[in-house]
């Protein structure tokens, strides 16, 4: 597994730097963990689709995110364009699982309180 903590630069200069990492292209399965969980600025958008391109083909994703495919081209710099070649070809041959139902991190909490939410 691959771990890393941002260094104290720039977040968008960190994310370059993942997306370029040589690590990230050659492995033979990537994950990106909370994909969406901050907007990428037009920068990492393109950073990130030129990893996508690079590994399409070459290696598998795994991808988690709480944001629905609709979502994307917000999540990318409101590039409709970039998000459509993006999810081209990360949803060509892919298998999605779209998990609904309450938080499972929450679950555990819910039941040492003895509530649950509705």
């Amino acid at each position: 597994m691959l771990c890393c903590e941002p260094p104290t630069q720039e977040v968008s200069d960190y994310r370059a730097q993942l997306f370029c990492n040589v690590r990230y292209l050659s492995t033979a399965l990537l994950i990106i963990d909370e994909l969406g969980f901050e907007p990428m600025t037009r920068e990492e958008a393109s950073l990130f689709f030129r990893l996508v391109t690079y590994r399409y083909g070459r290696g598998a994703i795994l991808i988690t995110t709480n944001k629905s495919v609709r979502d994307w081209t917000e999540l990318l710099a409101g590039d409709e364009a970039l998000a459509a070649a993006i999810l081209d070809r990360l949803l060509h041959k892919a298998h999605v699982l779209n998990i609904k139902g309450r938080s499972y991190r929450l679950r555990d909490l819910e039941a040492t309180l003895g509530t649950t939410r509705n």
